[in-house]
């Protein structure tokens, strides 16, 4: 609902958390009432809502009916007032756009008025400290526009603990694993921390409970147990004000309250009063109370009102029918005094930040698009405020497009806030942040293993892969832990491509992905090829691959061969000190002198060599090779040469071979064909 036409009254009373503002309204479209109670935070007092309001009654036909779930008033903090065994309302009809939407994977949340879904998950915090993170789509029902991607923080259950920060904050700096206080919440708002302390939290503030810990009269987890204890407690807030007890039950206390011209009622509920915390169990109780009156806001379950209304009442003129006075038009954001600011820098170098405002996201949005086009400023993050919290501020801005504000006063402004959009650029506009310096890398000699030729693209991306980011070869902006944001592999046309990518958006950055590139063809040949893409909010993406032209078939199927053969090796790693000892121990039997010799020297060559042959079988036949041993031989006419294998020319399909030790020549030479010391296998 982008806009309603609605009668609206306000009212306020006190409550125990503050003030109690009382919003009610009648959509003419719906033929719906709606009364919503928002129960301000204690930290909230100071503020100027507690000033005589226009009181007027909804109607005196009004009952409690069916829940209206179009009606939406601050999604974050929104509970419902049916239980969890009670049949959900039925779900409305959706328009074409929002079938589309839950078509395509997204979900609504709780209150039907955001739709959600997760596009990507890191998990690596998971083990040792309790929570993920994820990365969603976010899209409101009422304006459905382009989806806002949000980096939210859950623990083990899936509930939600804040942002990022927030949970390595809660997390890893304080050691608690957040939870929700009451069963059927989703929000996290206490914890048991490693000291063994309960914790309550909200934005504003946290505390710890311990054993030994003493609650009393004027603590924020102070509950009174005694009328005189609650009649102190509510004086201690209305000072100067006249106090009635009217009602002492077992779940609380009732008062009326007159200050001034100002009459309202308000409800203690009844605890504990003063003690120690004496157990695990009272500890997590006291943080239990602590965090839920330091809680920005909450709203006491929605009231769903249907007057004793006609259908024909369209017109604002009939609305003494209900006894409602003052016809507005007001969007949803109106309705729960928000108020929506974008804050960025112009310049990177200045020491002001730029505000605009709006009543909503879009609405600041396209502010921002008016005023950011320098492309050395910040991107903007944008922030939902309480009106109340930033009044005087507002005060001070009023009918400006345009504000500035220092640095820290910026910073305390941006501490009342919700974040909304994180790095929100305009089209067409880039951000660079020429303040970062581009890593080192180790600019060691490389010498690669991989053999580069037509059907080992994969492989020698992969090494490359593994020497850019784990090693810090050819460039330090992909080293692992330097915003490196993803690293993997992709398809383009059936051939391999290495993905590297870095959030930094550096026209620097850029220039070393370029250099990078160049550092590769110098190791690896003018087979790579590099596309460097800088995106605004994506930030540096380098796809590598390697082009090579094709083989001929049979050189193809060489190639991989000996491949196979030199991958085996490097699996066995077998060694030479057997098969040379063996060659050794023949060559010295035969070239014994004739007086050496006797009957049994001959059987003994004999054995050896058939040992010698056999093992020289096996490695060929198990597709392994072992270089510098007399293991192999060439075919000479009709003879079989002892050689060892020295090298591999894998591309080219050659082995490099020279004669064996004791025989004419030392010199490597290339041959297409090896065999066994018998000759009955060969190698390829």
């Amino acid at each position: 609902m982008d806009t309603l036409n609605l009668i609206v009254s306000e009212a306020t009373s006190a409550s125990l958390a503050g003030i109690n503002r009382r919003l009610y309204a009648f959509d003419y479209a719906s033929q719906t009432g709606v009364k919503s109670v928002s129960l301000v935070s204690t930290i909230e007092r100071e503020d100027a809502m507690h000033e005589e309001q226009n009181i007027a009654p909804i109607g005196d036909g009004t009952k409690v009916g069916k829940k209206w779930q179009n009606w939406q008033w601050e999604p974050t903090r929104l509970y419902s007032n049916w239980e969890d065994n009670e049949d959900s309302p039925v779900e409305p009809r959706y328009s074409a756009e929002i079938k589309q939407m839950l078509d395509d994977g997204f979900q609504f949340t709780s209150d039907y008025n955001l739709l959600k879904r997760e596009i990507s998950r890191d998990s690596t915090m998971m083990k040792d400290h309790g929570y993920y993170i994820s990365a969603e789509e976010s899209v409101m029902v009422s304006d459905l526009n382009e989806p806002v991607v949000l980096r939210s923080a859950y623990n083990v259950d899936g509930h939600y603990i804040g942002s990022p920060e927030d949970a390595k904050f809660l997390c890893e700096e304080c050691g608690i694993y957040p939870q929700p206080a009451k069963p059927n919440a989703t929000i996290c708002t206490i914890g048991k921390g490693k000291d063994g302390k309960w914790y309550g939290w909200s934005h504003r503030a946290l505390h710890g409970f311990g054993e030994g810990d003493t609650i009393k009269q004027g603590d924020v987890a102070y509950l009174p147990d005694t009328k005189e204890a609650a009649i102190e407690k509510v004086q201690n807030f209305w000072d100067r004000s006249k106090v009635l007890i009217t009602d002492d039950t077992d779940t609380g206390f009732k008062f009326k309250i007159r200050s001034g011209d100002l009459h309202h009622e308000e409800f203690v509920p009844r605890g504990r009063g003063e003690y120690t915390i004496a157990s695990e169990d009272e500890a997590m109780e006291a943080a239990k109370v602590f965090a839920e009156s330091v809680s920005t806001s909450v709203i006491d379950p929605l009231d769903f009102l249907e007057g004793s209304i006609s259908s024909k009442v369209k017109d604002p003129a009939y609305t003494k029918n209900l006894h409602l006075t003052g016809m507005h038009s007001m969007s949803a954001e109106a309705l729960t005094g928000n108020v929506f600011l974008g804050l960025f820098k112009q310049s990177l170098h200045s020491d002001k930040i730029a505000i605009v405002q709006g009543i909503n996201v879009t609405a600041v949005r396209k502010s921002l698009d008016k005023f950011m086009s320098d492309a050395s400023g910040s991107p903007a993050t944008i922030y939902k405020f309480k009106r109340g919290d930033i009044e005087s501020f507002l005060n001070k801005v009023r009918n400006k497009k345009l504000s500035y504000l220092s640095t820290p006063h910026a910073m305390r402004l941006k501490a009342k806030g919700i974040i909304q959009d994180k790095r929100y650029v305009p089209d067409g506009v880039v951000m660079y942040d020429e303040t970062v310096q581009v890593p080192h890398y180790d600019d060691s000699a490389v010498k690669p293993e991989e053999p580069v030729f037509p059907g080992n693209e994969k492989a020698v991306l992969q090494e490359i892969e593994k020497l850019t980011v784990l090693d810090g070869k050819f460039t330090g902006i992909f080293k692992k832990s330097n915003n490196v944001s993803k690293t993997g592999f992709a398809n383009s046309k059936g051939k391999p491509v290495l993905i590297l990518k870095n959030s930094t958006v550096s026209r620097k950055y850029k220039n070393e992905a370029e250099l990078f590139v160049e550092r590769l063809q110098n190791t690896y040949g003018r087979g790579i090829k590099g596309k460097v893409v800088l995106d605004s909010k994506k930030g540096l993406t380098v796809q590598v691959a390697l082009l090579l032209k094709p083989y001929p078939a049979d050189k193809q199927e060489r190639a991989l061969k000996l491949l196979e053969y030199w991958r085996n090796s490097k699996r066995r790693n077998s060694g030479t000190s057997e098969y040379t000892h063996l060659y050794n121990e023949i060559e010295r039997l035969k070239n014994m002198s004739s007086k050496e010799k006797d009957a049994r020297t001959s059987a003994e060559i004999t054995k050896l060599e058939r040992k010698l042959n056999k093992l020289s079988n096996e490695l060929i036949q198990s597709k392994v090779l072992v270089q510098n041993a007399p293991m192999y031989s060439i075919k000479t006419g009709s003879v079989y040469i002892p050689v060892e294998i020295v090298d591999l020319d894998i591309p080219k399909g050659e082995v490099l071979v020279r004669l064996v030790r004791g025989r004419k020549g030392t010199g490597a030479e290339s041959v297409k064909y090896v065999y066994s010391l018998d000759g009955t296998e060969r190698l390829i």
